[in-house]
């Protein structure tokens, strides 16, 4: 069995030798190569005394999305559509429609909510208009 060993020097004693978790324990001597030697055989001792280590393999649950990791790797038609989503976000980000008393105003160049018209409508974007008449029936419901 191999085990992590921390050596340090103690002031005018020599050297500690100590072990971690699960067989924590420490010895010293007047080398380093002593001070391990006491730390072996103090660890001989305790696992003869009827200590013992042993490990234990419990089973984990793989995470249910990782099956489908990867699965556009290859499809060129993915990063199409990557790339229109990145358009389709830039696009909105631009757009800023607000209220004026009687016109929706298409604004550009904002990153602001959209505003709802009086009746907590918005108007559909079509057409080219700067402009469309808050009394129109151009609502998302």
């Amino acid at each position: 069995m191999h085990i992590p060993v921390l050596i340090e020097p103690v002031a005018n004693q020599g050297y500690r030798a100590r072990s971690g978790e699960p067989l924590a324990a420490a010895a010293e001597g007047t080398t380093t190569e002593e001070a391990v030697r006491n730390l072996q055989t103090l660890l001989e001792q305790r696992l003869a005394q009827g200590t013992r280590l042993i490990e234990l393999n419990i089973p984990t649950t793989e995470n249910p999305w990782v099956q489908y990791a990867g699965m556009f790797k290859d499809n060129t038609l993915f990063d199409e559509v990557v790339d229109i989503m990145a358009q389709q976000r830039q696009l909105t980000e631009r757009i800023r429609i607000t209220y004026e008393p009687g016109y929706f105003l298409l604004g550009y160049g904002y990153t602001d909510a959209l505003s709802a018209g009086p009746s907590g409508c918005l108007p559909t974007l079509c057409g080219s208009a700067d402009r469309i008449p808050a009394t129109s029936n151009a609502c998302l419901t």
